[in-house]
């Protein structure tokens, strides 16, 4: 880690992370140059100082003698102005000004995005190419900020990557893992000692059905089938993002090739994006909400006029709103022959297991209305091809079919 410009640590729970993280920021501190600041920056000031501060202190012992230590400012200074500052994410405006070299950012999900790029950024520009971040925690799950930049950066030369989950680790014995399993559930087991983002998250709507596809091994490679239809079911974003499956139907399997989110661009570049991405397919039907029908006042025009115009397949248009409950349905009965592709549908896979249903609030009661975010754009993609699936083989969906051809154009399930 020490040749890399970032740093990014998943850890279990109890494993040591913030020590080994401020034995290295000590350690980055006193071979760095003079009159430099650096930090450790935990979600809140409480929490930096009843374990960071006193973790930093004791590291420090054997030098106490050579340095300053302000109990008031959590501010260690060493020899040649070198300082350490233990800091709290919510004091906000407090931070702004400063300048860092080197920081340790502690559960990294618990620090919000916005005083992330409002705050923290800004305090690297001084040093630019010399500056260091190491960002540690504990997932959060699929969608947590960690994971994400995992993935967005286990392969980059740049950066330092590493997930230890409690078994692999060595610290602890098969009896202690064995009583936490039982004390915590098996998603809370998962998810904070195993750094699973598979478990699944509380009131997920498929969570169990998506962990159970990973542990089967139908989260892998898939290949595109020359002369196989590429179906793909959308959700389309008007205030948000646009959400695209692609899939193809394979013998009695579903093969989910890739998934894809679009945002603040309108439907005709977005199929030109994917026919560019995806220059050799062969597309299949392209499933479409009831909305896609509604024509902007603007333009006289609809969504299914632009899949007209553009689309090289046949176009399915909900003639209504499928019923969410059935189409849940669909989804779970339909999860068992499906298999994803690892990365290009890494992100969707994610989202699929995050979304969740509501809890009522006076009642405490999980209701059957899924949450509307952004893990509920993908979801409603998802169940709207399985819905479309499962309703072309059911005659007694037919009244919500609404196949829309292209002239001269046709598609089958074949």
């Amino acid at each position: 880690m020490r040749n890399k410009r970032s740093g990014l640590l998943i850890c279990s729970r109890q494993i040591g992370k913030t020590v080994a993280s401020i034995a290295e920021l000590i350690t980055r501190t006193i071979q760095g140059p003079e009159n430099t600041a650096n930090a450790y920056l935990a979600p809140t000031q409480t929490q930096a100082r009843k374990i960071a501060w006193p973790e930093l202190k004791r590291q420090i012992s054997p030098g106490m003698a050579f340095c300053d230590v302000s109990e008031t400012q959590l501010k260690i200074t060493f020899p040649g102005n070198r300082i350490i500052y233990v800091l709290g994410s919510e004091s906000g405006d407090n931070l702004r000004g400063l300048s860092i070299r080197t920081m340790v950012a502690d559960e990294r999900d618990s620090i919000s995005d916005e005083f992330w790029r409002t705050v923290v950024l800004p305090m690297f520009n001084e040093y630019a190419e010399d500056s260091f971040i190491l960002s540690i925690g504990t997932l959060s799950g699929a969608e947590s900020t960690l994971w994400k930049l995992y993935l967005d950066h286990r392969d980059d030369p740049e950066w330092y990557c590493a997930v230890v989950p409690a078994e692999t680790s060595g610290c602890f014995t098969p009896e202690w893992l064995a009583h936490q399993r039982k004390m915590l559930g098996e998603s809370a087991y998962l998810r904070e000692l195993q750094c699973s983002p598979d478990a699944p998250v509380e009131n997920a709507v498929i969570g169990e059905e998506m962990a159970e596809c990973g542990r089967e091994g139908r989260i892998q490679g898939i290949p595109y089938r020359p002369g196989v239809e590429v179906w793909t079911s959308w959700d389309l974003g008007i205030r948000d993002f646009t959400a695209v499956w692609l899939f193809m139907l394979y013998g009695r399997n579903i093969e989910w090739l890739a998934y894809r989110e679009f945002s603040e661009i309108g439907t005709i570049e977005v199929i030109s994006r994917l026919q560019a991405e995806f220059p050799r397919v062969k597309w299949g039907e392209a499933i479409l909400p009831h909305d896609a029908k509604a024509r902007e006042k603007s333009t006289g025009f609809s969504v299914v006029d632009a899949f007209w115009e553009r689309w090289q397949g046949p176009v399915h248009c909900f003639q209504s709103a499928p019923n969410p409950i059935a189409t849940v349905q669909a989804a779970r009965l339909n999860i068992p022959r499906s298999y994803f592709d690892e990365r290009n549908c890494e992100k969707g896979v994610g989202r699929l297991r995050s979304a969740s249903y509501i809890v009522d609030q006076k009642t405490g009661t999980v209701t059957d209305r899924v949450k509307h975010d952004d893990n509920s754009h993908c979801f409603d993609s998802f169940r709207y091809a399985c819905w479309r699936i499962e309703s072309s083989y059911s005659s007694m969906a037919t009244s919500n079919m609404g196949l829309i051809h292209r002239p001269k154009v046709s598609g089958s399930l074949a």
